[in-house]
């Protein structure tokens, strides 16, 4: 039972993210940089998630944004965020009509 609650949190994070980014492919990109290391975190009733902060600059203004990936397992989540360290870069998508809204899309990462 619990397998399935958790399987439902994760679909259902899935699906929010979606919902709030839909279209973000057409959003311009840039270069943003991640400003601490990878944290891992397990919401009290949630499904494991990594979170990447990161820093960009639109139009001169600087800005911050918060990655969040979530995982149905936590082998998977440490694999994932041993990609990225603090100070490397990071392409980011930000909305041309409010530059403060940001996602990161994983087929414009190019990582080592």
């Amino acid at each position: 039972m619990f397998f399935a609650d958790l399987y439902l949190v994760f679909l259902f994070k899935i699906l929010g993210r979606w919902a709030k980014f839909y279209g973000n492919k057409h959003w311009p990109s840039v270069d943003a940089t991640i400003t601490a290391t990878p944290s891992a975190s397990m919401a009290a009733f949630g499904c494991p998630t990594v979170e990447i902060p990161y820093e960009y600059r639109v139009n001169g203004e600087l800005y911050t944004g918060l990655h969040e990936e979530p995982f149905l397992l936590m082998g998977s989540l440490t694999e994932y965020a041993a990609q990225f360290r603090a100070g490397s870069k990071l392409v980011i998508r930000a909305r041309l009509d409010n530059p403060e809204v940001s996602t990161v899309r994983e087929d414009d990462q190019v990582l080592a």
